[in-house]
């Protein structure tokens, strides 16, 4: 199954980038993308931000070339993990 690239938009899918069918649990602060649980891991811990997994495997050093996904610019990355933040919190309150 191949990558699907995704579009600079600063809306929120609320799935999963990998897979479409899931709903998303976070967004990764490298490439800027929605992830499902399943594809996101904690690099540096439980108590650091989590990041998708090819993100985690460059951070780690298992990959040295390319990325797996294209990555958003600073400011749609920051913008998109705003707006999850704010919809995680309204969930949780709600």
């Amino acid at each position: 199954m191949g990558l699907l690239h995704r579009s600079d938009d600063s809306e929120l899918s609320g799935r999963c980038a990998q897979h479409r069918f899931l709903p998303a649990r976070g967004v990764c602060p490298r490439c800027g993308h929605e992830y499902c649980a399943e594809c996101l891991a904690y690099p540096r811990g439980r108590d650091h931000k989590p990041m998708c997994v090819g993100c985690a495997a460059k951070v780690l050093g298992f990959h040295r070339n390319g990325r797996t996904r294209s990555r958003l610019n600073v400011f749609a990355r920051r913008r998109r993990y705003k707006i999850h933040a704010r919809e995680e919190a309204a969930r949780i309150d709600g």
